[in-house]
């Protein structure tokens, strides 16, 4: 799949959600979204319980979804999400 999702948007969603949201293990929780790096330092994962992306090395992108609908809310809430990093 190819990028979706803009790699700023994605760096600055996972920023908000890891200061703001709930440790829980290794991931962080916000808004019904789950982040978590990994420990190679190379990818971060955010998903909900029907879609994800991981951002690995060199800001490439997996996405997985049942529906492309359920990614698109993903992709929504990550935008809204980033869009909390400049206030």
């Amino acid at each position: 799949m190819t990028e979706l999702i803009s790699t700023s948007v994605l760096y600055d969603a996972f920023a908000v959600i890891t200061q703001k949201g709930e440790k829980v293990g290794d991931a962080y929780i916000y808004r019904g979204i789950t982040a978590q790096s990994f420990n190679d330092g190379y990818e971060l994962l955010m998903k909900t319980s029907k879609a994800s992306i991981t951002l690995g090395f060199h800001n490439t992108q997996k996405h997985e979804c049942e529906s492309m609908d359920d990614f698109e809310q993903l992709a929504d809430s990550l935008s809204k999400i980033a869009m909390e990093s400049a206030t």
